[in-house]
């Protein structure tokens, strides 16, 4: 039975690619004290370059790093004796030409996650950009400082959300309030809105003209409508709470008539039940008519 080719070519040498401009695109260090391990790192970051369509050359021997330390053997007896230790870093460089930017960071990538225990790598990239690449910086850092306040501003709304959604459960646990409960459902009918202008405008990835991003970003308050106008559910919601209102009156005006009674029959030297002044149980009455006239 033929072996396949592609477990043939690990006993040749790695096949290279030829490049056509000769940039160089990467340099790529390889450093060990093993000189087994990084020799066998190296043919495989080389295999690695060329199934990736990358002009790799090397990899080329570079000069070894000597090191060495004189210590005492103890500190006791043999105080007065000396040890030497020495330490040999030997290194390879892998150099890839006419390599496309992301191309090269996926290689690197694939060798740091594939990575020989005992080998160190450092890579030096660079990249060619237009001569008014400068301009290009300065309106990603812009658009980095606008996607970030779109990023603060919409986490805010959510925490205000959080807290009117716990508020709103709470009212209506206690269905006494009702006015309170219509002014809660206006301000998170305000805050969706926010949030969702804040949506549209989007991250910024997908936007071309940074420009026009950070002018809609720095309007997004000077666009939101001064009084958003009741929506259907607040409506609904107000008439829901109309009846309760008018039961309320009804036992008011109940209770009015039973003080008006009260006071009628009974003598100066019998002693009055304390209770609300008939002037409050009237002005709480004209309150509560007020607002359901407003209401509806």
């Amino acid at each position: 039975m033929p072996i396949p080719k592609n477990l043939q070519s690990l006993y040749f040498r790695p096949l290279r690619r030829a490049p056509k401009y000769g940039i160089p695109t990467c340099n790529l260090q390889l450093r060990s004290y093993n000189v087994r391990n990084l020799e066998f790192f190296a043919d495989f970051a080389m295999r690695a370059a060329y199934y990736l369509d990358l002009a790799a050359r090397g990899p080329v021997p570079l000069p070894r790093i000597t090191e060495r330390w004189t210590v005492p053997r103890s500190p006791f007896v043999h105080k007065k004796s000396q040890e030497n230790f020495e330490r040999v870093t030997v290194r390879r460089l892998i150099q890839i030409q006419d390599g496309h930017p992301d191309v090269v960071k996926t290689w690197l990538d694939y060798l740091q996650e594939r990575a020989f225990h005992g080998v160190g790598m450092k890579a030096n990239v660079w990249d060619y950009e237009k001569v008014d690449f400068t301009e290009g910086m300065d309106r990603q850092v812009e658009l980095a400082k606008t996607v970030r306040k779109l990023e603060e501003a919409e986490r805010t709304i959510e925490q205000g959300l959080a807290g009117l959604a716990q508020a709103e459960k709470n009212i209506k646990a206690d269905p006494s309030v009702g006015g309170t409960l219509l002014k809660l459902l206006r301000q998170k009918q305000s805050l969706q809105f926010k949030r969702e202008e804040l949506r549209r405008l989007g991250t910024g990835q997908d936007v071309k003209d940074e420009a026009r991003l950070k002018k809609r970003a720095d309007s997004v308050d000077e666009r939101l409508p001064k009084q958003i106008v009741t929506t259907k559910k607040d409506i609904e919601a107000a008439r829901k709470a109309v009846p309760e209102l008018k039961k309320k009156i009804s036992a008011l005006e109940a209770t009015m008539k039973k003080l008006g009674d009260k006071v009628g029959t009974t003598s100066l030297e019998t002693p009055q039940e304390t209770g609300p002044s008939q002037e409050a149980v009237m002005a709480k009455v004209k309150e509560l008519t007020e607002e359901i006239e407003g209401r509806k």
